[in-house]
């Protein structure tokens, strides 16, 4: 029921309610009633003079009767219980006794003003009835020589109109305050459901915000104050939404900073005006007269030739800070109780829309710096085009003629390919492997690819472009020669193989821990997600995918484009040594269920556990693949690890740290670092990989003789 009919309601209820009280006392004839806001009812009109007046006050000011609203309680109408006072006027000076309170005061002149004889009328009975535990109150003014009206109001077991009329009056005041307070959760809702469904700029959701303010307060004009605290200023970017500012004499006058033109946006100090205040408060404010408030800053009001008058300003939070303030301007006769818990959870609303909104503006912003990102890749890592031209119009080799021994796990990739060849050879392996065939890959984009990524890859000693191109190696003579291929499926290997291409591209030659002691841009990036250079390459790696020509999964399906994607995450993050310790238990148990299990026995889940601990399994051993080549490749790679290790030292000495022995060029003892590497870290992972792929058990071997290399040169040196 719309608040209107309900007032109607509430009033028909009063008026007939009274005029029956009245019926039973006095013929209507001689005495009548008269209400200051009553509406129209089936009753008669009274035909005599007002005897008896009545207005309602309502505390919280709801428009309940339109010629009292927004009158409110004053202190000299609330009461406990329902009084009666005595006024007498003088003749001479119109004075009334008792000195009753300016709002009895006016009641009783305005009486006065509109009985049939004023000059007759020299002492009143004023009657206040209070309804909703003081949210209300009926007022009723009537000659104090008229017994019958006195005996209408007079609270006796004989009389029980006054209690009638207090029950009729707070049944139609509560039913009205409960549309009312539907009618507010109403627009309260369609408000979030506009603010937050904004997806547009800042500039948008503030517009937004200004106008449902206005709609929700019935505010004359509204703005919304940003903080600006590089500058400690507060600017309302949306000012005046209803009119263009108007120009006045004085403007030129004004900073620079207050002047709208040709700009919408206004500043002043966090430190002066209303919503300054509030900001720094974080309290409401609500003022029926702003001039009259010496923190008002009323330069704004020259600048915009509009005249402040009422002004109700909210502050908004966000986490428990305050982002902005909302500042509603001029509702006659002021900005209501009702209006300030409207506004203070519109506030809440706005501040939820706001942070959205500023979440969404960063998301874009970070999309933005992505792509910006990828132009620069782009940009910085040309291929050389007759580098690429050569590439792609020449056959692919036959690596296994021009490299003996490629296709073997013993194979010294760094020794025995040059730079130069390494991508003709990937290509191969890519063909050969049958990935370009999968993923329907033309062969100028795989070039384009392996090119790019090979420029991604910077000039370290050890985690360079070599040391990816010898990981993929080793990945595919397991694939092709140790029974990778059937163990895990072409899918799989295929993912591998392009994981183990990037797997450290962008490698700065320094480890996860210096990264977070340096509090890096890559630590800030990923130190709450772990393994911070692994998150790097990763993406890094899907930047290249990305790049204009390089994707190589540009032509697969998209279910299967993200499954392609999750396993390169996988394979990955897996290179990082503390993920491999993390799961070795696993490991291990999935092993003896393989080695105690026949595979028709596994279940769907079984089998897909199997996968994915053999792939970050695999993952591992090809990145530690070096320390299972013959000693001539495995002592040259050691050498280039320790170059790196020593240069990442340095920079710990530069900075004021010790370094951890492996980092120390001055006291490290290569050949007992790395029988510990062997012993703790490559070992265990190429006896899993013997369990896991029997065919591969030579490399254990390998490692075993290069071991007790490292032994001689340990007790010669003792010796």
């Amino acid at each position: 029921m719309p608040i209107a009919d309900a007032t109607a309601m509430g009033q028909a209820v009063v008026n007939i309610e009274y005029d029956a009280a009245l019926a039973r006392l006095k013929p209507a004839s001689s005495l009548s009633v008269s209400s200051a806001a009553a509406a129209p009812t089936t009753a008669a009109a009274p035909t005599a003079a007002p005897v008896v007046r009545c207005w309602l006050f309502i505390a919280s000011e709801v428009a309940l009767f339109p010629s009292v609203a927004g009158l409110p309680i004053a202190e000299g109408l609330r009461h406990e219980q329902s009084r009666i006072e005595t006024f007498t006027r003088s003749s001479e000076s119109a004075q009334w006794s008792n000195q009753p309170h300016p709002t009895v005061t006016a009641l009783l002149n305005d009486y006065v003003a509109h009985a049939a004889s004023p000059s007759a009328l020299q002492s009143l009975c004023f009657l206040v009835l209070p309804l909703r535990e003081n949210e209300a109150a009926l007022v009723a003014i009537y000659p104090s020589q008229d017994q019958v009206a006195a005996e209408l109001w007079v609270d006796s077991p004989s009389n029980a109109f006054p209690a009638m009329i207090q029950r009729h009056l707070e049944l139609g005041l509560s039913h009205i305050y409960s549309i009312r307070a539907k009618r507010r959760s109403d627009l309260l809702l369609e408000v979030a459901r506009k603010l937050l469904d904004t997806s547009g700029e800042i500039d948008d959701l503030l517009k937004r915000i200004v106008a449902q303010t206005r709609e929700l307060t019935g505010a004359d004009r509204c703005s919304f104050f940003l903080v600006d605290k590089e500058r400690n200023e507060l600017y309302a970017k949306i000012f005046d939404l209803n009119a263009e500012p108007q120009p006045t004499t004085d403007q030129a006058a004004l900073p620079a900073s207050l002047n709208p033109q040709p700009s919408t946006e206004i500043r002043f100090p966090i430190n002066r005006g209303i919503a300054a205040h509030v900001y720094q408060t974080g309290e409401l404010l609500n003022l029926e007269n702003a001039y009259k408030n010496e923190m008002f800053n009323s330069d704004i009001d020259g600048v915009t030739g509009f005249v402040t008058t009422s002004l109700l300003t909210i502050p908004v939070f966000n986490n428990g800070e305050v982002i902005g303030v909302i500042q509603a301007m001029n509702k006659a006769p002021r900005f209501t109780k009702a209006d300030e818990a409207d506004g203070v959870a519109f506030a809440v609303l706005a501040g939820l829309a706001l942070h959205q909104s500023l979440m969404m503006e960063e998301r874009v912003k970070a999309e933005h710096h992505a792509k910006v990102a990828l132009e620069i890749l782009a940009y910085h890592r040309q291929i050389n085009p007759e580098q690429l031209s050569a590439l792609t119009s020449e056959p692919t080799i036959d690596v296994h003629a021009k490299f003996p021994g490629f296709a073997t796990l013993s194979f010294q990739g760094r020794l025995a390919v040059p730079l130069d060849q390494t991508i003709r050879c990937c290509v191969f392996m890519l063909e050969d492997l049958e990935i370009l065939q999968r993923w329907r890959t033309p062969r100028e984009t795989a070039i384009k690819f392996l090119l790019t990524l090979q420029l991604g890859y910077r000039d370290v000693p050890y985690h360079n472009w070599m040391h990816a191109f010898s990981v993929a190696q080793f990945c595919y003579v397991l694939a092709r020669k140790a029974g990778l291929l059937e163990a895990v499926g072409l899918d799989e290997v295929a993912a591998l193989f392009i994981s183990c291409l990037g797997h450290d591209v962008d490698h700065r030659g320094t480890t996860n821990n210096f990264q977070k002691l340096a509090g890096s841009s890559l630590a800030t990036l990923y130190s709450s997600m772990g393994s911070v250079l692994e998150r790097h390459h990763l993406a890094q790696t899907l930047y290249i995918l990305q790049v204009d020509g390089c994707n190589l999964l540009a032509n697969v399906e998209s279910s299967e484009y993200r499954k392609v994607l999750d396993r390169i995450r996988r394979n990955i993050l897996a290179t990082d040594l503390a993920s491999h310790f993390a799961i070795q238990k696993r490991t291990e148990a999935m092993l003896v269920q393989r080695e105690t299990t026949a595979p028709d026995q596994l279940t769907p889940t079984e089998k897909s556990n199997a996968t994915h601990l053999i792939c970050c399994l695999i993952m591992t051993a090809c990145d530690l693949s070096d320390a299972g080549k013959p000693w001539e490749s495995a002592s040259l790679v050691a050498e280039l690890i320790y170059a790196e290790f020593f240069a990442q030292g340095d920079l710990e000495r530069a900075r004021g740290e010790k370094p951890m022995e492996i980092n120390d060029r001055t006291t490290a003892n290569k050949p007992k670092l790395q029988l510990g590497f062997i012993d703790h870290v490559a070992m265990p992972a190429f006896k899993f990989l013997s369990r896991a792929l029997p065919l591969a058990s030579e490399v254990e071997g390998a490692v075993l003789r290069n071991r007790q290399r490292w032994q001689a040169l340990l007790d010669g040196s003792s010796t």
